[in-house]
């Protein structure tokens, strides 16, 4: 499967999942808030080692900051990873490949500082 986020009008973006050889269709498994436009060489899709779940940044509500969320791929719930303080934002998801750690950055602008979530 291929994960992408599709731009939607307004703030949002959904989570597209598709298949890798032509002529499956894609599911929407769900809606996060649109990636802000200076964030265009992020990256904001990780698959987990399992296949899974996709951690992807969201925001809570209009004016928050970005936080990295457990997407599952099978059911859309998400689950809270992070919760940067004010004025930083959490992207650049990526797996260890055990699964057992999540290393993002939280940005503060232009400059970031990278992080390592133990994962259980």
């Amino acid at each position: 499967m291929i994960a992408f986020l599709r731009v939607t009008p307004g703030s949002t973006a959904e989570v597209i999942l598709t298949p890798a050889l032509a002529g499956g269709a894609e599911r929407r498994i769900a809606q996060v808030a649109a990636p802000i436009s200076s964030f265009e060489n992020f990256r904001f899709l990780a698959w987990s080692p399992d296949n899974q779940w996709l951690a992807v940044p969201d925001v809570r509500s209009a004016g928050g900051n970005f936080s990295l969320f457990l997407l599952s791929v099978n059911t859309g719930v998400k689950r809270r990873l992070t919760l940067p303080p004010v004025g930083y934002d959490d992207s650049d998801p990526a797996f260890s490949p055990d699964g057992t750690h999540l290393a993002f950055v939280r940005h503060a602008g232009a400059a970031g500082d990278i992080y390592v979530l133990q994962l259980t």
